[in-house]
This record gives structure tokens, C-alpha cells and sequence, in this order.
């Protein structure tokens, strides 16, 4: 492989680069560009750049943007201090030229085609829609997991809730093969891995007949034999006491009791069973020398069942192996079918389809469209693709230029799906002169680079000899910022000789660690605050130090013990805000106010951090009613204040009354309690709104995200409470393509075990790497040593990550660590299996009779390190607290304000407008004033829907219930709506009836030749948002609109009651959600559901009395407002759109009282609006020439 060049590699072909860690891989792309940009006069929209991760997207994108104008500024001026602009100035004549491309690049520069591998598939799918066969209305779906449990459900009650035999099941269970089990198999399974063994399963009929005659045989005797058979074992002289041994007789014989009744399902036999049958009696030792086996029956029975079971046993992981894999063959299919029946795509289901369709009869046309419009194509973080994602690229542009850059060293994404393997594939296709490495470090010192270098430099340091390892060469970088402390070197070794005995636990290790390291960051920080421990001419402080850790756990470990002596730190962590302790202090709290009538629940909460109530305070309370009841009335007011404002306003009542906020940031780590609070309220208050979650709905999906199964959204990760001036905790995943100053490596020497031993993914050398996942063939142990030799590579290329993210100084800790044989670090600092690692001329010491072996291989690692690498004791000082200095006086200015602010610009609402308040983002409901906790229905009748609750939280409920429901179906779907419903809002199941059929009575009732029933899920919109220009809208306005256009369902009362409404002008918009639009015969119909209780009768919801409630209520404001935004809605979507022959009316639906037995009028007002009234609101709202969002 040889060193790039820049300005010498073409630009056609495929090209495949090396990047090691800190060789200028982001520079490197950046300046392809610019050459793809000037030399093939691309535009910017045609040079594909695909990375892996939004945040590395946004990145790419600003590095590109500011190496084009570095670019322009060099054409400008005619030259340059970068190396690579100084060349292209030389080798470009027309600068002129190169100026104009360069300006019209950064001009378009949105439409820079740089994308994530999902989203460069998205665009495919999207701009070749027809070439693809895509669908055009599809919704992205960012999590699949209730689609996955959903059909890996259906295939688990489908074969272990039918006719499968008992054994086989007691057998499967016994296995741990649960529904769990089951749901944590398909992500194991990277998208192209064949499973094996294949989906056959043997036939246990005949194995099952035998074993269970075996057993009926043995049962059926078992009772008359059993005493004399135990009498046999404890007297006979001739048995050996070691194998049947008296004291564990007893035991042996409840063994088998318990198997007996458990009517021959407990499977595989238990471990004494052997001792029992004819053929261990045969076995060398079993009997002593001179005397004979003993004869009964019971050997004899025994062995037949324990040969039959055996037999058995073998045939049952092979058809439970078959099940697994039928398990994915089945996914491959009804999962698809689920998202096409629903209208969904998940990320993986983008590449699934390009690649799907690059193997379809459309593959020359696809590929052909794709060429002409992305000309050349870089892709970066190469090692982290996979066979898939490969296929695309190499499908799409074999033959133009194509750029593949990334490092195998650092591929560290397996359990994202990412495969190195497949890298290694594609270099074998890749000629030699047309791979090139990075070969110039321009991250770290240059002793930096010589200590790693030499750790490497090993036979096979990343276990497969197709990733090499290749030293890398510091480059001259002039301004570069040193590390100036007396004490250490460029790698620092710390190295733990363990206790006398042997190596040291883990539990102590990590303690002898931790207090290490917090000793050097204390002693760095001390030095930095004397001037003693500099980097670039200033005092080392806490943001110049990186703690680089394996898993999150040693995260915390680190963080403890530095917090315990002051030292600011901050972990960078995957972990999710629902697995902290704050969430389920969350749930008690909700809990507590769901229920302030629960003194238990409320105590719990007042004991916890929010309240901070400790043990004797909470004693008093026991005992003092009084002061309880103080408490509860502020949980009941919490209560009401949730009930009738939504969650987020109670929790901002409770942070602001009480003082939560101060006493948190008192307590011990209280900035990150605090962060993980207001991070917790802030998605419960999204789940809150967009579910319409009551009280116990919210609680329910607050406790299915405490499940360690269940979905973690990105957005659901621990925020970082504050990192100005901290000490970074990050994980070695987290820390790849970031540097720091300084870098301890403090657990390096801890190994990944593997951790499910029956279900093996691993790939095959000698079928050229191809991914298989083994869920239980005769050689899944054979494979499991291929996995654990593909873990140990990965580990030692965490390692490489980890040890080369320091710019300056790099700390690792070594030694005699229990269980640490088989980590990375065992493998690179080991010097006796790799002596070939020595320079020439170099002679190891060998280690003497009181000499610790790896000591002595760290010296010698040392020794010819040129003072760069220092191995010392592991450090036992006690650390100092640090003290951070105070901020520096600073003075404080701001500009006045001299404009004055238009306060009339807002987003309105039909609920703003008609009560004066500021609009929400909810969708209006029926009732703003406050209703009291649901209860059931009162006892001595049944229970109607007159009776049912009043208020904004059932109008919310029965909304649901409407929005949710497919008008077309019949009874059960309609219960089973109306259960979830119920049951999310917080109301009393025994509601159901009256619900149910209330939404079966609005669904027959006729609305003028049809009813909703005759109406498809297809022709309706539900909750239709729009946003309405409000133009320059007054009360006065509106009254001088309805009393222009009078008639028709508006009363001559009406008009006036409009100009008496207490909202300031207001221009903006007007934002609403229309209930439901649907299409009928080609007229479009605007739908409201109303749940007023206007009486206990049908005959209380007549013309008359829906009338008073529209004008009351301002309904007809409503009304003309949605049919507004509908009007031009429609005329922006149906051709030739007409209102008299396209607008076919409002209808506002009394839900209560609709009942087409008691007259065909009961609970429905349908009218027309008039064309004039509609059009002059409309001039109204384009008053300042606002355009409506749609």
C-alpha cells in the first residue's frame, strides 16, 4: 500500500484509502472535493459524499464548505500555506476560471449531496420513485420494535402456545427459551447472514413414543421398588463410596421423586440420574475390585429411559434449532408485510429495497439514472459498512469514480451491524496501485506516535493478518501546542504487581485503579493551578483530560472517585435517561399524584430527593395527621392542576413552589439529578401530547420504558449536565474521532466475554468472511471459538481507538488483574510471544527467579522507547481535593433596545380567541372548565352515556376513540378501542357498554344517504392541522363579517356576541386541528365531535338546543374557521376545485345524544356555510398577504 498523494491520484476508478487515527482523513476528503469540483467541473449536487451518522454528516459538511473557501481565497490571492492549495494553484492554470466554480459552489452549496448511507438510500427510493417501484406515501419510522414484538409474538404463541408436547415444552422453557429469548434473536442477525442450521426440524414421534413407554415402565414400578432399590445403594459392599456416596443418597433420591411427578417432562434428566442405570455400574471405579456389579431392576429401567431421553433430548435442540431459524425466515416476510399493511419504512428497510432493486430487471435503468446525476462518490468511515450497504456502492458506480476511505484498525461498530469483514472483501478487489495509506499523524507529539508505533508493532496485532498494522510518521506541525510536566512521559504505564496470592479481584482492581487515576488529575490539576503542568504555554486544566473507558459502569466508578475529591467531571454516556434512579423516583411521584389520596404513596415521595424529607421527618408525619394532611392537599392540587393543565404543568408548579431546583443542586451529583428531571419531564410532557395520555396512561408508558427490552430513542440518551471546564468519562465508542489533551486508558485490560453461548454470530475464513449466525448446529461450539476470536479482535481494536485519541500524553494501566489473560493488552504488552516486535540490535532482559515476568516485558517495551514510554508503580498517593480557581472579574454590558416590538404577532387558536388565553399546541377540545375525578357509574342501574363523565379529559378520550377507529368495522373492534381509550384516560372499565354503543349509534346514524359507517379509513383525514394567516383580525372584524353575511345557521344574535370577545388584534396565524375531512361522492365534508352534556335525553339534543350550545359555545365561530382552512385546502388539492360543487357542509356531531331511533335529527347539526361569509374571512386572513401552512 502506498503513501498518498493528493494532487497524483486520479480521479476515475475506485480508489481504496487508509486512514490511520489522526492522518487527516476529514482533510483529506475535503481536498477530493475540491479536485472533483475544479478538474471534472462537477457541480456540488453531483459529488455523492456518504458517512455514517447526522453528526459526522454535519461535520463533513462544514469541513467541505470551509475548504472550498480556503480554496477561493487561495484562487484570490494567487497563494497559500497549505500544502495541497499551494500544489493545485501550480497545476490549475485558469484561476479566473477556478474562482468562478469555487464562488458557485459555496452559492449551492444546500444542495451539496451529502448524506448518511439511509439517507442517500431515502433519495434514491424518493427521486426514482418509479424506477424503485416505491411507494409515494410512505412514513419513515424511527423505531420498529412494537412491529418486531408484534410479529415475533404472533410466531411464538403460533408454536408454543398450540399442541407442542409437554416435554418439548418443559424442555424449551428449561432452556430459557421464552418469548424474550425469542425477541432478543433478530438482532443478532446483520441484514445479510445466512442462518444455520436451516429451518428443517426431525420428527420426534417415534423418540417421544419410546422415551415416554421408558418412563410409563419406570413410574409404574417406581413405588413398589423404591425403598428396597435405596436400601441396595447404601449396604452394598461392592459399590464405591466415592461415586455413591451415603451422605448424598438422600438428595439423589428426591431427584428423582421430582422427576417422577413431574410425569417424565423434566428434561434433560438431573445430573445423578446416570448413577442409576446399568451402564455406569460398568464403568471403571464404580465397582470395588473383587466383587460384582449389583443387579435390579431399577438399573435396567433406568437405563432405558436415560438412553431413550438422551435420543430424545438430541431431537429436541434440533427441531428448537429449527424453530429459531424458521423465526427469521418468517420475519424476512410477515414483517415486511406488517410495515407494507400499515404504510411504514424503517432505516434498514431503505437499504433492503435499493439493494432488492439493483437485483431486479430495473438495475441498469436505476443504476443508470443514479450515474448521471452523482458523477463521483466519496465514502467515508468505509470500515464501518456492510455487505449490503457495499453491494449499493459497488453496483452504482463500478466504473466512475468512487472513493473508499476508512481504517479497519478502528472498527469498533459490531453490535451496530457494522462489518469489518466486509472491508477486508472489498481491498481484495481493489489493485494495488490503486490502494493508499495516510501515512503522517498531524494529532499527537511525535513521542506520542513513536510509544504507539511501538506498542503495535507486533506479528499480527489485530489477530487477522489481512488488517496489518503500519507506524505512522509525525507530521511537521509548527504551531503545535506541547505538553510541558516534569513528571511522565509521552505513555505513561502504570503497572499493579497484585497481591502476594496472585492476581487482584476485579472489585479491588477497580478501586486500586480509580484512586490512581484520581490521584494523577488531582496532582495534573494542582501543577496546572501552580503553572508547574502546562500544554501550549497555559496551566493544564480539568477540560484538557480524558478518562477513556470500555463500559459505562467503569464510567461511574471513575466518576465517583474523582467528584469524591472535587474534581469536576462529566460522563459522555449512551446510557438512557430511564434507566436512572430519577425515573423511578418519576413514577413514584406520578403515582403519588395520580392518587393523593394514598398516604403510603405520598410519604414514599416525600422521602425521596424532590421533597427531601428525611427518616424523622417522615416518622412525624406517621404520627402527626395534621401536618400529613398539609402534604396530601398539595398532592390533590397537583392532582387537579394534571387533570385539568397536562402534565407539564404540574411538574413546573411542583419545581417552582417547592424549591426543587435549589435543593437538588445541594445534593451530591445534584446538576446531573437536575439535568435528568427536567430531561425525563421534558419526554413525558411530548408523550403526554402527542399520545393524550390521562394520568394512567401516561404512567403505563412511563413504566414500558423502564423495561431494559424495550426501544431507546437516541433522544432518550443522558444529556450532559454541563462540560464547560470537566473531565470527560466517555466510552472508547464514544470517543472515536474525538482528541484530547491528555488520555488515561485505565481498564483496557478487561476483556468481553461472550455472552450468549447458544445463539453465535461469526464469520467464515474459509467462505471468504461470510456472515453466519449459529442458533444450534452440531458445531456451534466450533463457531463460538471463531466469535470469541472475532470479539478479541475487536478488543484490540477498541484498544487502538482508546490509545490514540491523546494528542499529548496517553496513561494505561497493566498488571496482575484477575481474569485479564485474554484482553488486548495481555495480547500487545506480553513481549515473550512477539520478540520480533524488538528493534534490531535491542537485548531483552530476561526476567530473573525474583522478577515479575510482565514487569520485566514492560521494561524491555521501554527500554527502546528513547525515554517515551515510562513504566512506573501504580500509583497509591492519596489524592488532594482540588479547588477550582474563581472566575475573573467580568464586565458586564448589553445594547438598548430602541425599536419597538409588534406584541400583536402570534399564533391563535379558536380556544385563544374566544377565551382570551394564548393558544396551546393541542387540539381544541369541548370543555375548559374543570371536571371532577372519573369514577364508575353510580350503582342501581345500568350505566348510560348520559351518565359518563364531563369535561376536556373525556371529550379527549372519546376524540381518540373516534381518530383511532376504522369506521367500517363492527362490535369487538369498536370494545377494543373504547377499552384503550378508557383505560389510557383513567376511567372505570364498566363504562365500556355505554361508550361502545354510543360510537356504534354515531357510526349508523344517517347523515343524508350514508352514514360514517359507509366511510373508508381511506377517504377520511383525521386531526387535520392547518395554519390560517390571521391578517389584521379584531373582534370587530369578525363581527362586521357575520353581520354582512346574515341567514343561514348564524342567528342575528350571534354577529354582536363576536365583537364582545376580549382578544387583543392579532396578525400571525390561526392554528387548528380539524376533527375529521372525508370525501363522499366526490364532495368533501368537515366532521366535529362534540361530547357536551346538553341533558339525559336524546330528545335534549334537538335543533333547538344544539343551536344555543353552537352560538354559546361559539361553535359557529368554530365552524366557519375550519371551513375556512378547509376551502383553501381543497383548493390548492383538487383540480378545478368549486365550493358549491366541491364543499359539502359541516356537521357537528353531539355525540351523546345521537340516536337515529329517537329521530333522525338527535345530536347532528349539519349546515351549509355561506360562500360570501367564507370568502370574506379569507380576505380577512390574506390581509397582509400571509400564505396558509399546510
Amino acid at each position: 500500500m502506498k503513501s498518498l498523494d493528493l494532487m497524483g491520484i486520479p480521479l476515475e476508478g475506485t480508489h481504496l484509502m487508509e486512514a490511520s487515527a489522526g492522518t487527516g482523513k476529514t482533510y483529506t476528503i475535503a481536498s477530493l472535493f475540491v479536485r472533483l469540483l475544479l478538474e471534472k467541473e462537477l457541480h456540488v449536487r453531483e459529488i455523492l459524499v456518504v458517512t455514517y451518522t447526522k453528526p459526522a454528516t454535519e461535520e463533513l459538511r462544514t469541513r467541505v464548505r470551509e475548504r472550498l473557501r480556503a480554496a477561493l481565497l487561495a484562487f484570490e490571492t494567487g497563494e497559500s500555506d497549505d500544502v495541497f492549495l499551494g500544489a493545485l494553484l501550480r497545476s490549475f492554470e485558469r484561476h479566473d476560471r477556478a474562482v468562478q466554480s469555487l464562488e458557485f459552489a459555496l452559492r449551492r452549496f444546500d444542495e451539496a449531496a451529502i448524506f448518511t448511507i439511509h439517507g442517500f438510500c431515502s433519495r434514491v427510493l424518493s427521486d426514482m420513485a418509479f424506477e424503485s417501484l416505491s411507494p409515494f406515501r410512505v412514513e419513515m419510522i424511527t423505531d420498529q420494535s412494537d412491529l418486531l414484538k408484534q410479529t415475533v409474538a404472533d410466531f411464538y404463541r403460533r408454536h408454543f402456545a398450540g399442541d407442542m408436547p409437554p416435554e418439548l415444552l418443559h424442555y424449551a422453557l428449561g432452556q430459557k427459551l421464552t418469548f424474550s429469548s425469542f425477541l432478543d434473536l433478530p438482532p443478532k442477525l446483520s441484514l445479510d447472514a445466512e442462518v444455520i442450521p436451516g429451518t428443517g426440524r426431525p420428527d420426534l414421534q417415534l423418540p417421544l413414543r419410546e422415551y415416554r413407554e421408558a418412563f410409563r415402565r419406570l413410574a409404574l414400578a417406581w413405588p413398589g421398588i423404591r425403598e428396597d432399590f435405596f436400601h441396595l445403594l447404601e449396604t452394598d459392599p461392592g459399590l464405591s463410596h466415592s461415586i455413591y456416596r451415603t451422605a448424598s443418597i438422600p438428595r439423589m433420591r428426591d431427584d428423582m421423586d421430582g422427576y417422577l411427578r413431574s410425569e417424565g417432562c423434566s428434561l434433560p434428566l438431573f445430573k445423578d440420574f446416570v448413577k442409576f442405570t446399568s451402564s455406569n455400574l460398568v464403568k471403571p471405579g464404580t465397582v470395588k475390585k473383587g466383587f460384582t456389579p449389583p443387579e435390579h431392576v431399577v438399573f435396567d429401567l433406568c437405563q432405558r429411559v436415560y438412553a431413550c431421553a438422551g435420543e430424545l433430548v438430541q431431537g429436541m435442540d434440533r427441531y428448537l434449532a429449527g424453530i429459531k431459524a424458521e423465526l427469521f425466515s418468517t420475519l424476512r416476510t410477515a414483517l415486511p408485510a406488517r410495515k407494507d399493511e400499515l404504510g411504514v419504512m424503517y432505516y434498514d428497510d431503505l437499504l433492503l429495497k435499493v439493494h432488492q432493486c439493483l437485483a431486479s430487471e430495473n438495475r441498469d435503468l436505476l443504476r443508470g439514472l443514479a450515474m448521471e446525476r452523482y458523477r463521483a462518490a466519496l465514502i467515508d468511515e468505509f470500515q464501518d459498512t456492510d455487505p449490503i450497504q457495499y453491494g449499493i456502492f459497488s453496483a452504482l458506480f463500478s466504473g466512475s469514480p468512487l472513493f473508499l476511505i476508512g481504517d479497519p484498525k478502528q472498527a469498533i461498530y459490531s453490535f451496530r451491524g457494522a462489518d469489518v469483514f466486509t472491508y477486508l472483501r472489498a481491498a481484495r478487489g481493489v489493485p494495488g496501485e490503486a490502494k493508499h495509506t495516510l501515512d503522517r499523524n498531524w494529532r499527537s507529539e511525535p513521542g506520542l506516535i513513536d510509544a504507539v508505533n511501538r506498542v503495535f508493532h507486533r506479528e499480527e496485532p489485530f489477530v487477522f493478518p489481512e488488517i496489518a498494522f503500519e507506524p505512522v510518521l509525525p507530521a511537521d506541525v509548527p504551531d503545535r501546542k506541547r505538553l510541558e510536566d516534569p513528571e511522565g512521559a509521552p505513555l505513561v504505564v502504570w503497572f499493579e504487581p497484585g497481591r502476594e496470592g496472585g492476581p487482584l479481584n476485579r472489585a479491588d482492581a477497580n478501586e486500586r485503579v480509580s484512586r490512581a487515576v484520581a490521584g494523577e488529575v488531582s496532582r495534573l490539576l494542582h501543577a496546572g493551578l501552580e503553572g508547574e503542568a502546562r500544554i501550549g504555554g497555559r496551566g493544564i486544566a480539568p477540560r484538557d483530560i480524558a478518562l477513556v473507558v470500555r463500559t459505562n459502569r467503569e464510567g461511574r466508578i471513575l466518576r465517583d472517585a474523582l467528584v469524591g475529591f472535587g474534581i469536576p467531571c462529566v460522563i459522555y454516556s449512551d446510557e438512557s435517561v430511564f434507566d436512572t434512579d430519577e425515573a423511578v423516583e418519576m413514577e413514584m411521584l406520578l403515582r403519588a399524584v395520580a392518587q393523593p389520596n394514598s398516604a403510603d404513596r405520598v410519604r414514599t415521595v416525600l422521602a425521596g430527593p424532590l421533597f427531601g424529607l428525611d427518616g424523622r421527618d417522615i416518622d412525624g408525619l406517621c404520627s402527626d395527621e395534621a401536618k400529613l394532611e398539609v402534604f396530601m392537599e398539595e398532592f390533590r392540587f397537583l392532582h387537579e392542576l394534571w387533570l385539568n393543565h397536562g402534565f407539564m404543568r404540574m411538574f413546573r408548579r411542583l419545581l417552582n413552589g417547592r424549591g426543587v431546583r435549589r435543593r437538588l443542586l445541594e445534593r451530591f451529583r445534584g446538576e446531573r439529578s437536575l439535568t435528568n428531571f427536567l430531561h425525563l419531564a421534558e419526554i413525558l410532557g411530548e408523550a403526554s401530547l402527542q399520545g393524550r395520555l390521562g394520568m394512567r396512561g401516561l404512567i403505563a408508558w412511563l413504566s414500558r420504558r423502564s423495561d431494559p427490552l424495550a426501544h431507546r430513542d437516541d433522544k432518550h440518551q443522558l444529556r450532559l449536565e454541563s462540560d464547560d471546564d470537566a473531565v470527560k468519562i466517555l466510552t472508547a465508542h464514544k470517543s472515536k474521532g474525538l482528541e484530547f489533551p491528555i488520555v488515561f486508558c485505565p481498564f483496557l485490560w478487561g476483556t468481553a466475554a461472550l455472552r450468549d453461548r447458544k445463539n453465535v454470530s461469526f464469520h467464515d475464513e474459509t467462505q471468504g468472511f461470510r456472515a453466519f449466525l449459529d442458533v444450534g448446529s452440531p458445531e456451534l461450539e466450533e463457531h463460538a471459538g471463531l466469535a470469541r476470536k472475532e470479539a478479541l479482535a475487536e478488543d484490540m481494536r477498541l484498544a487502538y481507538v482508546a490509545l490514540t485519541r491523546a494528542r499529548n500524553r496517553c496513561y494505561l494501566a497493566w498488571g496482575r488483574f484477575n481474569r485479564a489473560e485474554g484482553s488486548a493488552l495481555t495480547r500487545l504488552l506480553q513481549l515473550l510471544p512477539h520478540r520480533s516486535r524488538l528493534e534490531a540490535g535491542e537485548r531483552p532482559r530476561v526476567a530473573g527467579p525474583d522478577d515479575d515476568p510482565l514487569r520485566v516485558d514492560l521494561e524491555n517495551l521501554c527500554a527502546g522507547s528513547g525515554g517515551n514510554i515510562l513504566v512506573q508503580d501504580m500509583p497509591a498517593r492519596l489524592p488532594a481535593r482540588y479547588v477550582p480557581p474563581g472566575p475573573g472579574k467580568t464586565e458586564v454590558a448589553f445594547r438598548r433596545l430602541s425599536r419597538s416590538i409588534d406584541l400583536s404577532w402570534r399564533v391563535a387558536s379558536f380556544t385563544s380567541l374566544v377565551s382570551g388565553a394564548h393558544a396551546s399546541g393541542e387540539a381544541d377540545r369541548d370543555a375548559l372548565y374543570f371536571a371532577p375525578p372519573a369514577g364508575p357509574p353510580e350503582e342501581g342501574g345500568e350505566p348510560d352515556i348520559f351518565g359518563f363523565p364531563k369535561g376536556a379529559r373525556a371529550g379527549t378520550a372519546i376524540h381518540e376513540i373516534f381518530e383511532n377507529l376504522d369506521f367500517t368495522e363492527g362490535g369487538e373492534a369498536i370494545d377494543e378501542h373504547v377499552a384503550r381509550a378508557l383505560d389510557g384516560h383513567g376511567f372505570d372499565p364498566l363504562w365500556r357498554p355505554a361508550v361502545s354503543g354510543m360510537v356504534g349509534r354515531v357510526l349508523e346514524a344517517g347523515l343524508g344517504g350514508f352514514s360514517l359507517s359507509d366511510i373508508g379509513r381511506q377517504d377520511t383525514l383525521r386531526e387535520l392541522e392547518f395554519y390560517l394567516p390571521a391578517g389584521r383580525l379584531t373582534p370587530g372584524a369578525l363581527r362586521e363579517a357575520f353581520e354582512l353575511h346574515p341567514g343561514g345557521a348564524v342567528p342575528a344574535t350571534f354577529p354582536p356576541a363576536l365583537g364582545e370577545l376580549g382578544f387583543e388584534e392579532s396578525t400571525g396565524y390561526i392554528r387548528g386541528f380539524i376533527d375529521l375531512v372525508f370525501t363522499r361522492e366526490g364532495r368533501y365534508y368537515l366532521l366535529d365531535w362534540k361530547s357536551n352534556h346538553l341533558g339525559n335525553a336524546p330528545g335534549d339534543y334537538g335543533e333547538e338546543a344544539m343551536g344555543e350550545a353552537m352560538e354559546k359555545n361559539r361553535y359557529l365561530l368554530q365552524a366557519h374557521i375550519y371551513a375556512l382552512a378547509l376551502h383553501r385546502y381543497l383548493g390548492t388539492r383538487v383540480k378545478g376545485y368549486s365550493y358549491e360543487r366541491h364543499f359539502g357542509g359541516v356537521i357537528y356531531l353531539f355525540v351523546r345524544g345521537v340516536d337515529s331511533t329517537k329521530g333522525p335529527g338527535c345530536g347532528i347539526c349539519r349546515f351549509m356555510p355561506d360562500r360570501g361569509l367564507i370568502e370574506h374571512l379569507s380576505g380577512i386572513a390574506c390581509s397582509r398577504g400571509g400564505e396558509e401552512g399546510g
